[in-house]
């Protein structure tokens, strides 16, 4: 059992910080569950699952994040301007 302190904080035993690899200044999300258990994630794991899920068009392969915002804006504002 762990106490809360008057900042209502607790802090995360080692073996748990290791099995979610978690470092000090981490962020971690909380979820509660229906029956209210909670479950800590180190969302940083879950983007690291996920990645590779969606794929990136062509056209916008090797640019960097900017550059696709920049051209995304482009082609809807022609779309627009054009209907």
């Amino acid at each position: 059992m762990y106490s809360i302190t008057k900042k209502r904080q607790v802090s995360i035993p080692k073996k748990i910080m290791q099995i979610l690899d978690l470092k000090e200044h981490s962020s971690i999300e909380y979820i509660i569950e229906k029956d209210n258990t909670v479950k800590i994630i180190n969302p940083y794991t879950q983007i690291q699952e996920a990645k590779g899920i969606l794929k990136l068009p062509k056209k916008y392969q090797g640019k960097d994040l900017s550059e696709i915002i920049e051209l995304s804006k482009q082609e809807y504002f022609n779309k627009k301007s054009n209907d």
